[in-house]
């Protein structure tokens, strides 16, 4: 989104936008109050529960990729969100997995809400979004 369309726009019914983070999920750091907006698309009480990040290569090795839906996996059973991006390789995978195994997941992306990067993962987008 441009600039323009940023302060324009409005987030689906189930998303939100985050102006001041300490308002959402208890950001108390005064250097962390002026920060762009962000936009979501879900359920941001997710934001408050345990967490951990996996990400990695895109061109990841099938090790790679087993070895990052092993740990979403082991996260997913143990009640530990997964927050990556959604790239191919190793966001991918971890994605998957902690999802297939009734996980929950943030998708960290870098592109408007409306577009999906890479393309081939629409549906991984639409899944988590509705979650």
């Amino acid at each position: 989104m441009t600039a323009t369309r940023d302060a324009e726009y409005v987030p689906p019914e189930r998303g939100d936008v985050v102006t001041v983070p300490s308002q959402r999920v208890g950001v108390t750091n005064g250097l962390l109050l002026r920060f762009p907006q962000i936009h979501s698309v879900g359920d941001l009480s997710l934001l408050t529960l345990p967490g951990v990040a996996i990400v990695g290569a895109r061109k990841a090795t099938p090790e790679g990729r087993r070895r990052a839906a092993q740990l979403a996996q082991d996260c997913a059973r143990a009640g530990v969100v997964v927050v990556s991006g959604l790239a191919e390789g190793i966001d991918y995978a971890a994605h998957t997995a902690a999802i297939e195994h009734g996980g929950r997941t943030i998708a960290i992306v870098g592109t408007p809400l409306d577009k999906v990067y890479p393309a081939k993962h629409g549906e991984l987008q639409q899944d988590w979004s509705t979650r």
